[in-house]
């Protein structure tokens, strides 16, 4: 008849087993910590970016409403410019910001500044338009320099709220070695923006000096 194994041998080789496996599965804090790194890195890239152009489609839902309509969407040298087209390819409305405040021109036109031309979105679309943020959201970024609370293994996030709006990422697509955002939907209340980028582009500070 065989002896029962010493407790002192079969303690020492769980604590063995234990110490092999810890260095295997971090801990919800170490990836947490891991996703923050990740979107730190990533948003310190997009800030060194001289410029940037999406080319795009756009849903909009209300209240009884609902819209479809291409977008090019620009930033650079501190200027953003956001065209709307319609179905058929003609502008709608672009809007400019920059050091010469916020502008909007429609299709007859006539020119919108400052506090106008959210107003004159509101009255068009019939509901608020975050212009401010929505530059941001577009880099799945969060306003103000703030790590979102919702983050994958990459650092990308994945909710973010903002007061009342909710964005999602649904898809994220790699452009120069960046992740970046190719379908989000914002929403609030019983409304809803549904974005779909076709197209990234990104300009670096070194591409002025490549002529391209």
């Amino acid at each position: 008849m065989r002896s029962p194994p010493k407790p002192l041998f079969a303690a020492s080789l769980a604590l063995l087993l234990a110490a092999c496996a810890v260095p295997q599965l971090p801990g919800p804090a170490a990836d947490r910590e891991a996703a923050a790194a990740a979107y730190r890195q990533r948003a310190e890239r997009l800030a060194g970016l001289a410029g940037w152009r999406l080319d795009g489609r756009v849903v909009a839902k209300g209240p009884g409403e609902s819209g479809q309509a291409r977008i090019r969407w620009s930033r650079s040298d501190g200027e953003g410019r956001l065209a709307v087209r319609n179905p058929f390819g003609q502008t709608m409305l672009e809007v400019r910001s920059g050091n010469g405040g916020l502008r909007m021109r429609d299709a007859r036109g006539n020119l919108y500044r400052g506090d106008q031309v959210a107003a004159e979105l509101r009255r068009r679309l019939g509901w608020r338009v975050p212009v401010g943020r929505l530059a941001d959201w577009a880099l799945g970024l969060r306003p103000g320099g703030r790590v979102p609370e919702d983050l994958d293994g990459r650092g990308r996030p994945r909710h973010l709220t903002a007061g009342a709006w909710t964005v999602t990422f649904a898809e994220y697509t790699r452009v120069d070695g960046l992740w970046l955002p190719q379908a989000m939907h914002v929403s609030r209340d019983d409304m809803a923006l549904r974005i779909r980028v076709d197209r990234w582009r990104l300009q670096w500070p070194e591409d002025a000096g490549r002529g391209g």
